[in-house]
């Protein structure tokens, strides 16, 4: 039977997300942070700086560009306690903002397990144990683990030194061409990240 090519409505829906995320890293207030979502604060400054089209050019990146280090599996007790939040010197608002987003972004990535195969990968790459963990988790625990995973919320490749200041940086290059294969390094390092090196990986979803 022939393949159905990939419905490419998912570069809108991740374009939406990406959009999502890097309002909250322009906006989000932090106390005395060195960094925000995994980032340096000057990378941070210079996206706030940025005018509506440069970044709605980051956002279409065809990879999500926030993730979680860790993600829940079917048995996984979360970590919630009554008050919880990120303690990152956030305000409430702002906390509010981050827990609705990373139960927003949960739920996608979970349903991409669901008959989407090139959307997983370009949610979570090709980490296995990823895969099984969110396409085992039902859909009424999701609500349970959002706020646990709103702390845990980060810039995907955050611990690359290159690839967020490039992606910054690619705004200003005036090839549209050279502005596109920048934003395209996401997806072989999202790949390279997630590629099985050993035996015996951890079932948590890490940076190499």
């Amino acid at each position: 039977m022939q393949r159905k090519p990939p419905d490419s409505r998912i570069y809108s829906e991740i374009t939406e997300l990406n959009r999502e995320f890097l309002h909250l890293l322009a906006h989000v207030e932090q106390a005395g942070q060195q960094q925000i979502f995994g980032l340096d604060p000057l990378l941070v400054e210079q996206l706030a700086s940025f005018g509506a089209t440069e970044r709605e050019a980051i956002a279409s990146t065809p990879c999500l560009l926030a993730e979680f280090p860790w993600l829940p599996g079917p048995d996984s007790v979360p970590a919630i306690t009554d008050g919880a939040h990120r303690d990152d010197g956030a305000s409430a608002a702002c906390r509010r903002d981050i827990e609705v987003f990373a139960a927003s972004l949960l739920t996608y990535m979970w349903q991409s397990t669901h008959g989407h195969p090139l959307l997983t990968r370009l949610c979570i790459g090709l980490n296995r144990d990823a895969y099984r963990m969110l396409s085992e988790l039902s859909f009424s625990r999701i609500r349970q683990h959002a706020q646990h995973a709103a702390t845990l919320l980060q810039a995907r490749l955050c611990g690359h030194p290159r690839f967020w200041p490039d992606l910054l940086g690619s705004v200003s290059i005036p090839d549209q061409h050279l502005r596109a294969l920048s934003r395209l390094s996401i997806v072989p390092l999202t790949v390279a990240q997630s590629w099985p090196r050993t035996t015996g990986r951890t079932a948590a979803y890490r940076r190499s």
